[in-house]
């Protein structure tokens, strides 16, 4: 299995991520951190439901849309819940 599809193959694995950004959002009630964890949430609820029918799945044009989305809101919320736990 290549790294690259890794969260396409085990779309449960973006629930952890999703996990881990609610709990930034709960200790330091960053906005970017809650959108964040929806979105991983809602990302994972769609790779299910694309893996459900793989026929139609073979070329994933929006996986080029998703993924650097979720990469720059996930950085953004780690950062910001880093920036408000410094200040306490």
């Amino acid at each position: 299995m290549r790294w690259t599809t890794l969260l396409i193959d085990h779309p449960w694995l973006a629930l952890l991520v999703a996990t881990a950004l609610a709990l930034v959002w709960r200790s330091c009630r960053s906005r970017s951190a809650l959108v964040a964890a929806v979105l991983w949430v809602a990302y994972a609820g769609w790779e299910i439901t694309v893996s459900e029918d793989r026929l139609d799945a073979n070329i994933r044009i929006d996986l080029l849309v998703i993924y650097p989305l979720l990469a720059v809101l996930t950085v953004l919320a780690v950062w910001s819940g880093w920036r408000a736990s410094r200040r306490q």
